[in-house]
């Protein structure tokens, strides 16, 4: 770290170490949002000639350190990559070619007067932000002179910084959340890497972020903030999608999942926004800013008690951490970790509590007859919502991955049994082939579909409880709604959009492939549209309920 970054994060790293010791840091709290003592430095149109710049070069020497690593535009901060000096504001992606109103102002440059030597104005602003057009400044003091960057982006800006590596043990930070749309937030949060597969220095890991304050009595407490629109939370996840080629999979998911649930299922309240992402004056690239599963804050949302209930979730044995896991694999054919266990249970004697679920999913069907299956069902699981999931999971290609691994299991309590509910998670593996990777060609391959669910599965293969109506209700539904070939269309070339048309996507494949590139999510969409008809047959041919229209759809009427 040069001079100039030591200057300009004294306090930041002063900050971390007292708050890593839970000193009292009320003071320091409150100035986060105050207003400069000295007013800012503001940065100025162009020169009128070039003579002008030349005259100031003439009388200076140029800085071989930044002048400037601090800006904001409208009291919003600009991220900062300090290895190419090139600072990033975040506009929006209006639809206009007009420019909005900035200003842009430097709170720790006192002394340095700062200068556009490219006149912005002259472009459109949609192509300067799709196309990540550089505008060069100057700074300079009565003695020194240095040139740097400026580029203009459409999607919000996370910057975090610690002073020090963030790695998979927490560590103090401060961290800044900027947008066209919201208020700026800047707080003190604490930071880790998060997911088994990337920790490298060089590969694009990603974060949790548990944000903090210091209250009037000097304590350190956990802080709810609402970014960018979003319900408040105390804890957020920076989801890298490093593993994806659009790095837009998980967050297609979570947005499916929500339209697919509009009435207000408890996961469809985690919502995500894709974001840039700064990390200690690093450019990291284009990433997913979700809120993290709150077990207790779901289970109430869901009717529950926190006190009686509990979560679980399926998962691969490779990604077992912390918690207890347990293996089913002679029955369920599952590991199941304890995410949350009731009060006054141990880990180890909440999974008494799967035991209805285990004798519904054994995978021999060898522990209840038909009947009996079909009673306990109805006793532990709401029959329209488990469909519901599992035609959620068949329509987006979830596959195995939200079958043996990322697949959360809710137990609440009902009377004196237990009701299971099912919720996704991880869904960047939505909308591919059932087995394929992601380094192989989208469309190579048989679409099959996943028929793991064992417990919708044998329902459906026994047409008990209602279940083909029910089915067929939902499914078409979906398909007339949200799955119809003109939503599907604009769904993914908005989401195509969000990425290219705010430059992201190009900076991302140049940060981290070397080149830059548009995205195409032309693959994705015709796979899903070719996905979604062999799921169409595929119902038709196992489940089938009703009349059928000439084109083969079905309609509701009962046969």
């Amino acid at each position: 770290m040069d001079a100039v970054d030591q200057n300009r994060w004294l306090s930041l790293l002063a900050l971390g170490m007292l708050f890593a010791l839970v000193l009292p840091l009320a003071m320091y709290a409150d100035s986060l949002n105050a207003r400069q003592t000295t007013e800012p430095a503001v940065v100025l149109p162009p020169f009128e000639d070039i003579e002008a710049l030349w005259a100031i070069e003439d009388a200076r020497t140029e800085s071989a350190a930044p002048l400037v690593t601090c800006l904001e535009n409208n009291g919003s901060p600009l991220g900062y990559d300090a290895q190419r000096n090139t600072f990033y504001c975040t506009l929006g992606l209006e639809a206009e070619s007009d420019w909005p109103e900035i200003v842009l102002t430097a709170p720790e440059a006192s002394g340095v007067t700062i200068c556009f030597l490219d006149d912005y104005t002259y472009d459109w602003r949609d192509e300067a932000v799709a196309e990540g057009y550089p505008y060069e400044l100057i700074a300079y003091t009565d003695t020194e002179y240095a040139y740097f960057d400026l580029v203009f982006t459409g999607l919000p800006i996370v910057s975090i910084f610690s002073g020090q590596e963030i790695g998979t043990e927490y560590v103090p930070a401060v961290a800044s959340v900027s947008s066209a749309e919201n208020e700026a937030v800047r707080a003190l949060i604490k930071a880790h890497t998060r997911g088994s597969a990337f920790h490298a220095d060089d590969q694009k890991v990603s974060y949790r972020l548990e944000f903090h304050r210091i209250n009037q009595q000097g304590k350190d407490k956990k802080n709810a903030i609402s970014l960018l629109g979003m319900q408040a939370d105390t804890d957020w996840l920076l989801i890298s999608n490093a593993d994806e080629d659009t790095q837009l999979r998980n967050h297609l998911a979570w947005d499916m999942w929500r339209q697919w649930n509009p009435d207000g299922d408890a996961f469809s309240l985690l919502e995500s926004r894709m974001v840039e992402v700064f990390v200690n004056n690093e450019y990291r690239g284009l990433y997913q800013l979700m809120q993290r599963v709150d077990t207790d804050a779901q289970i109430v949302r869901m009717g529950g008690n926190p006190d009686t209930d509990c979560a679980f979730r399926i998962l691969s044995p490779a990604n077992v951490k912390e918690r207890l896991v347990k293996s089913f694999k002679d029955t369920a054919d599952v590991h199941f970790e304890v995410r949350k266990p009731p009060l006054r249970f141990t880990e180890e004697s909440s999974f008494a509590i799967l035991d209805d679920y285990i004798a519904l999913a054994d995978v021999k069907q060898g522990l209840l007859e038909d009947d009996a299956f079909l009673r306990e069902l109805a006793i532990h699981m709401d029959v329209e919502d488990l469909l519901s999931y599992y035609l959620f999971s068949q329509a987006i290609s979830l596959q195995e991955d939200n079958v043996y691994n990322n697949l959360y299991v809710w137990a609440i309590a009902d009377g004196g049994n237990y009701r299971y509910w099912y919720a996704p998670w991880d869904m960047d593996r939505s909308f591919v082939l059932c087995h394929a990777q992601f380094d192989q060609p989208l469309l190579e391959g048989e679409d099959r579909i996943c028929t793991d669910l064992r417990i919708p599965y044998r329902l459906l293969e026994l047409d008990g409880l209602d279940s083909r109506r029910m089915l067929w209700s939902l499914w078409i539904e979906k398909r007339n709604t949200i799955l119809s070939d003109d939503a599907l269309y604009q769904w993914f070339h908005d989401a195509e959009d969000l990425v290219n048309l705010s430059g992201a996507f190009r900076r991302n494949a140049e940060r981290w492939n070397g080149t830059a590139e548009d995205l195409d999510i032309t693959d994705l969409y015709n796979y899903t549209l070719k996905h979604l008809g062999t799921l169409d047959q595929f119902l038709r041919e196992c489940w089938p309920y009703g009349e059928y229209t000439p084109e083969g759809k079905p309609t509701i009427t009962i046969r």
